[in-house]
């Protein structure tokens, strides 16, 4: 009776016994280690001046206020780059950023949908400033995942956020520089003191 207590005993203590050092580890899942997460802040050109004749109209004194608003709004979020179309009106949106920041402005061309969701992918982890228009926002947004939205032609002060992380893409909608245009009307507004 002993011995079939010491081979019971030995048998538990076998089976409750850690796999031995021989045995080979299950393989590390790689897939599930967390992506690093992009956040693009997307901004339509702010208010520009109309002139028919001209293809790369400056912005209005408006649109130069909306653009000051731009920094307040993103205060205090970290920037890696600032990218814009080649336009003036585009470049001077996002000027007042990249300057405050000390980031020089990259400039792709408003057409090259390939280029700006491919710069905008990559690297992962990434904090980007994009100014673009009202016809290649909605299109760059679609690439990078997020659902077709439209913006009007006279719709200026939207920021789109959207946030990168693998293969999902989540849409914040903001607004920007809305203070900064009322305080300019105001002031331009206002009867001279006599």
């Amino acid at each position: 009776m002993l011995s079939r207590r010491v081979f019971a005993l030995a048998l538990l203590a076998a089976a409750c016994a850690p796999a031995s050092p021989t045995t080979p580890a299950a393989p590390a899942d790689e897939s599930a280690a967390p992506a690093a997460s992009s956040t693009l802040y997307l901004v339509r050109h702010a208010e520009k001046e109309i002139r028919p004749e001209d293809p790369n109209p400056p912005l209005t004194a408006a649109g130069q206020a909306r653009a000051a608003g731009l920094v307040h709004a993103l205060e205090g979020a970290p920037l890696d780059a600032v990218l814009s179309t080649p336009l003036t009106r585009t470049r001077d949106t996002v000027a007042p950023v990249a300057r405050a920041r000390g980031l020089e402005i990259e400039e792709l061309p408003a057409g090259d949908l390939e280029a700006w969701v491919a710069r905008l992918q990559s690297p992962p982890g990434q904090r980007v400033l994009v100014a673009g228009h009202s016809n290649t926002l909605p299109a760059i947004m679609e690439g990078l995942g997020v659902s077709k939205i439209s913006i009007a032609d006279g719709d200026y002060g939207e920021l789109f956020v959207i946030t990168l992380t693998g293969e999902l893409a989540t849409l914040e909608r903001r607004r920007f520089g809305d203070a900064e245009v009322e305080a300019l009307a105001a002031e331009t507004s206002s009867p001279e003191p006599e």
